[in-house]
């Protein structure tokens, strides 16, 4: 038997007590790199678990399982079967789960979090940018398709200076990038920036 679970059967255990940097279980469960599946999806369907509680960092047990995916993508999947989390909770210094998954090329898990239809392909981060104008800039080929196919991401969303994704893999030269979007019939060709510039232009 689980030890989650002799643990969770007495009342007076309390699942949503946090240490001194404000994790609780659920938190340290989301990036255990042993697979206690059985564990894992007890604390998931404990009816007194608060799944998206964050630490002092404003980091949710879907964001930790995010940031250390590479160790532990399973436990995004585990934690995206619940429709008690929110997956679009973002941290102190502005990114959520897919933004964050994004700018650190996680593609396995880019194709986790849009399959759960509350993520939002299309929130801005802490510089301004969308998920998809930044894999756009960096020449990510991959996520960029992802994004488009998967996600339906917005890609006429404009950073700051109003460079779309297309304008700005245009501008860095980055041709498989300019082919996926301008194959993307929602695609703008025509957008202009603050300074009055289309892509081609």
């Amino acid at each position: 038997m689980s030890v989650v679970r002799l643990l969770l059967a007495h009342n007076g255990v309390n699942p949503n007590i946090a240490d001194k940097i404000g994790r609780t279980p659920i938190s340290f469960t989301s990036v255990a790199k042993y697979r206690d599946i059985e564990g894992m999806l007890l604390l998931l369907t404990d009816g007194n678990i608060d799944l998206n509680l964050a630490d002092k960092d404003s980091r949710t047990p879907l964001l930790w399982a995010t940031v250390k995916a590479r160790d532990c993508d399973f436990m995004v999947e585990l934690l995206l079967v619940s429709n008690n989390v929110d997956p679009n909770l973002a941290n102190k210094d502005g990114p959520t789960p897919l933004p964050w998954a994004v700018q650190r090329n996680y593609a396995l898990v880019v194709k986790l979090l849009p399959a759960n239809a509350r993520v939002n392909p299309n929130l801005i981060d802490e510089i301004g940018q969308t998920p998809l104008l930044r894999v756009a800039m960096k020449n990510w080929e991959a996520i960029v398709e992802l994004l488009l196919a998967k996600c339906k991401a917005n890609s006429n969303l404009a950073s700051g200076n109003c460079r779309t994704p297309l304008a700005s893999a245009v501008c860095n030269g980055h041709e498989k990038v300019v082919e996926l979007l301008v194959a993307d019939n929602r695609v703008n060709l025509n957008s202009k920036d603050n300074a009055g510039r289309t892509p081609l232009s």
